[in-house]
């Protein structure tokens, strides 16, 4: 096996220049040309042990999400995998589970197992002062959330709620339902974004129209089954996650509701799932394998360079399908020789789309 002295002297430098090579600590131009010369000619692989701990680092990130079936974060740590492998390091991966508390214990343990860094995914339970107390310690990234003191990567969910809603108002909606997530900074956005586009056009906000879920799929039969419960009924749902748009989507069914003739259904995430449907979902898309591969370079970055926290907010994407009724519209805008929405281009069945 080639030695790093080996690759010292074919090189012509020192152990230690190829060393600082090796770290990425900058040397000259013209020396860490010859050292990575000599690395190639000599099919020199360097012991990732030995440096970890010349550097005093495991190569390790710990990753904490609240679940790991849910296909949302299947995505996201898809992305994180993807970043990291390249990098040399590798990730642990834990689950809260969503159980509480859980959250700051599981970062305690990777703490004491010397991880390199961490990331936090969909942050619940942390305080601007418990990610705080962490400042420090070992980098911190938050992925589908934001912090004052650690980098983040986020999407605009303000203007994904816009767009929801103005979807359906564009379609002629006045009486629009919306089944929020759990009360998080994220879902004060969404229905930010919500409100916005009915004062946009000079609709009422109608507080009875609103529910709250968990994001998952009861939660959101429940709420639709409470929102067809009114005295007047929506003629229109947003819900904030594509799991709650499947399960309002079968409560709607289960009272005889057919999508989109009766009621117009728009959900949130674009995961896989929305596309089979039947009605085929429309949706806000996240850039979630991108959120995920963001954070990778990022916590990477912040490891091996010590830069300065960043924040960086991702687009979302409205993607019609059939739940909103504007295929339909569409097809007999195409007969009349009219268009009833100019934003929503020639399509069908289960295709795309993009606005």
């Amino acid at each position: 096996m080639t030695t790093i002295m080996e690759v010292a002297r074919a090189a012509g430098v020192s152990k230690s220049t190829v060393s600082r090579v090796l770290n990425g600590v900058p040397v000259s131009e013209e020396a860490r040309r010859r050292v990575e010369a000599a690395i190639a000619a000599l099919n020199f692989k360097p012991n990732a042990q030995a440096r970890g701990l010349s550097l005093r680092r495991s190569h390790l990130i710990g990753v904490v999400v609240p679940e790991i079936a849910r296909i949302f974060y299947g995505e996201v740590l898809e992305g994180i995998e993807s970043a990291l492998a390249e990098t040399g390091f590798e990730m642990i991966v834990c689950s809260t589970r969503n159980r509480q508390g859980r959250e700051w214990g599981l970062t305690k343990l990777l703490w004491s197992k010397r991880v390199d860094g961490l990331i936090l995914v969909t942050p619940r339970e942390f305080s601007p002062q418990a990610l705080k107390s962490l400042k420090g310690e070992f980098p911190v990234v938050l992925v589908d959330g934001t912090s004052d003191s650690f980098s983040s990567i986020s999407v605009d969910n303000f203007a994904g709620g816009f767009m929801a809603t103005e979807h359906l108002l564009r379609l002629g909606h006045r009486r629009i339902g919306l089944i929020l997530g759990p009360d998080t900074r994220e879902s004060d956005q969404r229905l930010r974004g919500y409100k916005k586009a009915l004062a946009d056009y000079d609709c009422r906000f109608v507080p009875e129209l609103i529910r709250s879920g968990d994001y998952l799929f009861d939660s959101g039969f429940t709420a639709m089954e409470e929102l067809l419960a009114l005295p007047e009924r929506p003629t229109a749902v947003f819900a904030a996650s594509d799991l709650m748009a499947i399960g309002a989507l079968k409560a709607a069914e289960a009272h005889g509701i057919k999508v989109p003739e009766d009621l117009a259904l728009v959900g949130f995430d674009d995961i896989e799932a929305a596309r089979w449907t039947s009605p085929a979902l429309t949706t806000i898309r996240q850039p979630l394998r991108q959120l995920g591969e963001i954070g990778g370079r990022t916590i990477v970055k912040a490891i091996t360079k010590k830069n300065d926290p960043t924040k960086i907010t991702l687009g979302c994407t409205l993607v019609v399908r059939e739940s909103c009724g504007a295929f339909r519209r569409r097809m007999e805008g195409s007969r009349s020789g009219r268009s009833p929405d100019g934003n929503v281009e020639e399509g069908g069945g289960t295709g795309d789309i993009m606005m």
